[in-house]
């Protein structure tokens, strides 16, 4: 009967562990979320939110100082935002906008550390934005830059090994471990 009794408690344990496991799994994309989404509408609307106080005061508005109007200021900071990205978008489509940004990129590319920073945020973009089957397909890690060394890499897809039968994945890693090497 004891044996039972242990039995049955060892199985309500798992039967525990297990309902609060898939809870847990279930409401854990949820919660990051909601808190990255939180964090991208703070510091989206967030940085254009000073200007528009200027602006609002500059004009004579003045608002009381509630969370709603904070919530009003960082919403149209939002929206100006994305207003501002698409005329960026507009003004980079053209050759005048083009050339702008070539003379700014070489400029970035040209500084040493923020050439490594700023290539590699541009590589993962791009990869990151191809259409379907030319994305990232999984996260690995790899040996580099030397062996025993393990750095992130993301598969971008498979290759044919010498004309044999085997495969090999093909990863993309970035160069951000060039900064450790120049010291910061």
């Amino acid at each position: 009967m004891e044996e039972t009794k242990h039995g049955v408690f060892t199985q309500f344990k798992k039967d525990v562990r297990k309902r609060m496991l898939t809870g847990l799994l279930l409401i854990l994309p949820v919660y990051v979320t909601f808190f990255v989404v939180k964090f991208l509408f703070s510091f989206v609307g967030g940085t254009l939110a000073p200007v528009i106080k200027k602006f609002l005061q500059f004009l004579g508005v003045a608002l009381p100082k509630t969370s709603l109007d904070e919530f009003i200021i960082t919403f149209l900071g939002l929206i100006l935002t994305f207003i501002a990205l698409y005329f960026i978008g507009i003004f980079a489509a053209n050759f005048v906008g083009k050339a702008i940004i070539n003379y700014f990129e070489n400029l970035l590319t040209k500084t040493p550390v923020i050439r490594n920073i700023y290539s590699s945020v541009k590589q993962i973009i791009h990869a990151v934005s191809l259409p379907g089957k030319q994305s990232f397909k999984r996260v690995v890690f790899v040996d580099f830059p030397k062996e025993g060394t393990k750095s992130i890499g993301f598969v971008t897809g498979t290759t044919q090994y010498n004309n044999e039968h085997k495969f090999i994945s093909v990863a993309y890693l970035s160069q951000l471990h060039q900064i450790r090497q120049q010291g910061f």
